[in-house]
């Protein structure tokens, strides 16, 4: 009872420990993959945002271009006339000012009612190299414009991009993202929010900032956690500067916090479920193998006291019989291979908790049948077969690629034939026992079923230092094999292969 009271205490302090330490590590990681996709995030929006300052730098690219005016300028034209495609683009312009004005001008737009084109190029007039929010009706664009000093006169080129088109732009290009960003300039104004009612209004006045935090000094970036005007609940806000052109914008962008608490606590209601359900197999098995030896151990005292009483001319017959129990208690009750199941559990349960289950599950249903013996001492082949599939399933997480094995049933029928209880196993474990296995030399074990026996053949590399047996396991198969009056047991090596013969019985 002690033993059992010590694993549940063990089990939850383990738990408890196991889940500061997921807590820690999950918050670190949690963190640094929220800077990294912060960054990923910046850098997509400064993508997209260069993209969309593409024809300005095209414009530029024009006028580097050894030619006459005539051709710069018609090559202008058709920049203009080409950007208009872009359904992104609300308007667009380009004209000449000469000291006797406006002249050469190309104006597109898709506002419905026609618009005072004169009026409008004449206010560009008063305009620079610009990259700002604009009002226009009851909404916004962002202005985009530049100004190119040629010999015949300056070149205005500009476009303008409604705020609400920006936004839906950016709401498709970011639509899997758990985290939404805004930006805005060094007045506070902003360009781009989920919200479309936000947009054009001074960011300081709705968001948790501060105009002290757009000075930067020793790092690129701040990182807070703030308060979401838009998410209402906590984030992991990240504020960095963007340069287009020769304004300087801010992108911010935010994470809910409240997710990584969620995975920090489903992972500790994991952790805890999964060292609970390996400490009640642990304990369960525990039992099942205590139960099993004392009642083996009374059953055994018992067999003595009724040899000893028996007539002389039935003690072969019974000494045959107690040697076959032996056996198979000795099968039953096999120390080496549970502590070695358990170092195997021990190591799995802190780097695979999924296989870890199946291996505590494999491991029980192994030791349930070893310890609920068939009372004629015989199984089915088919049985046999299934209770080794689970043997060698823990035997390879084991050995790992040292150890190779294959099932070949040629008839089927012959799976519902009989052969003496654990006879296979002992052949397999005999195999594991006596030979070497190694990544250069893996142990190869190969079972093939037929109508009339079960053939057992692995590659015959023994251990050099192993220590000198009987041959026990043979010697106890040969045994069972005349108790039961059939004949074709047989075991030889050929082609450096070990080769084992089971007879199968009616």
């Amino acid at each position: 009872m002690w033993v059992i009271s010590v694993m549940v205490v063990i089990t939850i302090i383990a738990t408890f420990v196991l889940s500061s330490l997921i807590s820690l590590e999950v918050k670190d990681v949690s963190e640094d993959i929220a800077r990294r996709s912060f960054q990923k995030k910046f850098y997509d929006l400064e993508h997209e945002f260069k993209v969309l300052q593409k024809p300005l730098d095209d414009a530029r690219r024009l006028m580097d271009t050894p030619s006459t005016f005539e051709d710069e300028y018609h090559n202008f034209t058709m920049l203009n006339s080409l950007q208009f495609l872009d359904t992104t683009i609300y308007r667009n312009w380009l004209f000449l000012k000469t000291d006797e004005g406006i002249s050469n001008a190309q104006f597109n737009s898709r506002q419905k009612q026609k618009e005072n084109v004169k009026q409008f190029l004449g206010a560009r007039l008063a305009d620079d190299n610009i990259s700002k929010i604009e009002s226009y009706g009851e909404g916004y664009v962002w202005r985009n414009q530049i100004t190119i000093p040629t010999d015949s006169g300056i070149v205005y080129f500009g476009y303008d991009i409604p705020l609400g088109v920006l936004q839906q732009f950016f709401y498709n290009v970011d639509y899997y993202s758990l985290s939404y960003a805004y930006i805005f300039d060094q007045n506070g104004t902003c360009l781009l929010h989920p919200e479309a009612e936000k947009i054009g209004r001074n960011v300081f006045s709705f968001a948790p900032l501060e105009a002290e935090d757009t000075i930067f000094q020793n790092t690129d970036f701040h990182e807070k956690i703030a308060d979401s005007e838009y998410l209402k609940l906590d984030v992991i806000s990240f504020l960095r500067p963007m340069q287009m052109g020769q304004e300087r914008w801010y992108v911010s962008v935010n994470f809910p916090k409240s997710l990584n608490e969620e995975d920090v606590n489903l992972i500790k209601r994991y952790a805890f479920v999964t060292y609970l359900i390996s400490t009640l197999l642990l304990l369960f098995v525990f039992y099942a193998f205590t139960y099993r030896i004392n009642k083996e151990h009374k059953e055994k005292e018992q067999l003595e006291k009724e040899k000893a009483d028996l007539a002389l001319e039935k003690e072969v017959f019974k000494r045959e019989s107690a040697f076959f129990q032996l056996q198979q208690l000795k099968n039953q009750i096999n120390p080496h291979l549970l502590f070695n199941s358990l170092n195997t559990l021990y190591t799995l349960i802190d780097h695979d908790q999924s296989l870890s289950q199946k291996f505590t599950y494999k491991l029980s249903n192994l030791y349930r049948y070893l310890t609920d013996r068939p009372e004629n001492n015989l199984a089915t082949v088919e049985e046999e077969l299934k209770i080794v599939e689970e043997f060698l399933f823990l035997q390879n997480i084991r050995f790992g690629k040292k150890l190779k094995t294959g099932i070949v049933t040629q008839d089927t029928e012959a799976l519902t034939l009989e052969l003496p209880y654990l006879a296979l196993q002992t052949v397999v474990e005999n195999a594991l026992k006596h030979n070497i296995a190694t990544h250069e030399a893996p142990l190869m074990i190969k079972i093939r079923v037929t109508s009339n026996y079960l053939e057992i053949s692995n590659t015959y590399q023994p251990k050099r230092n192993a220590e000198a047996g009987s041959k026990f396991g043979l010697k106890y198969l040969d045994s069972i094999y005349e108790f039961y009056r059939k004949e074709g047991f047989e075991t030889r090596i050929e082609e450096k292969s070990f080769v084992c013969k089971l007879p199968l019985l009616p």
